[in-house]
């Protein structure tokens, strides 16, 4: 039996329809389409191959920044290891193990749940992340086993049913949660907005950053063919 094979009667076992594509398989996670992808090679993570279960985000959350990620592991998009504005969970074994980046910084709160954390933890290590639009479930290797095919369909679709239901549980305000950021837990609120506009500008100069450095590349090929062009 080769992997394909395994991972889509893994998939099926769960109940959920599987259909086969080049690297994995599509299936319904949270009401929506989800790719199971095997073999995967991420440019921001050192060499794979990587397991990936990928879908869709609402529009409303596709503004937000989640990232969990193996504490010490870099930051995506640079900023050296463990970069960012780092969030506490409080659960001390949970920030041992893994660097949390939310904006704002309350939906951290509202996503990572007990639930959510214990899972997390059950699969580590493991990226947890929002990457153009879609909600990203990362584990090195082919991931083809029931029962880890099973932890990792599962702590996707509880992780992406918390983001969908975010804006409306941050917006209750304070309203069953008394953590230390909950008079923050509201989206509207002005250090909410600030967060948002302040991770915004900082993938602005980033991407600025990159652009700037390709233009110098690009200007010194420029010169060297130039000079390989006078040469006799």
């Amino acid at each position: 039996m080769d992997k394909d094979d395994r991972l889509g009667r893994s998939l099926r076992a769960l109940g959920t329809a599987a259909f086969s594509r080049l690297d994995g398989y599509d299936i319904r996670v949270d009401g929506v389409e989800a790719h199971y992808a095997l073999g995967e090679e991420l440019r921001d993570l050192e060499e794979g191959p990587y397991t990936v279960l990928r879908a869709p985000l609402d529009q409303e959350v596709r503004e937000f920044v989640f990232d969990v990620r193996p504490r010490g592991a870099p930051r995506y998009g640079g900023g050296g290891v463990d970069g960012g504005a780092l969030v506490q969970t409080g659960e001390a074994d949970f920030d041992r193990a893994y660097a949390v980046e939310a904006v704002p910084a309350a939906l951290a709160t509202v996503v990572l749940d007990g639930a959510a954390r214990a899972a997390l933890l059950a699969l580590r290590p493991c990226y947890a992340r929002c990457r153009r639009g879609s909600l990203e479930l990362v584990k090195r290797g082919a991931c083809t086993e029931p029962d880890v095919v099973r932890d990792i369909v599962y702590t996707f679709a509880g992780l992406r049913a918390a983001l969908r239901r975010a804006p409306t549980e941050m917006m209750r305000g304070a309203a069953g949660y008394r953590g230390p950021d909950a008079q923050a837990l509201a989206i509207g609120t002005t250090r909410g907005r600030g967060e948002l506009a302040a991770a915004n500008a900082e993938s602005r100069r980033r991407r600025g950053i990159r652009i700037a450095k390709l233009g110098g590349l690009l200007v010194l090929v420029g010169v060297a063919a130039a000079l390989l062009e006078r040469c006799p």
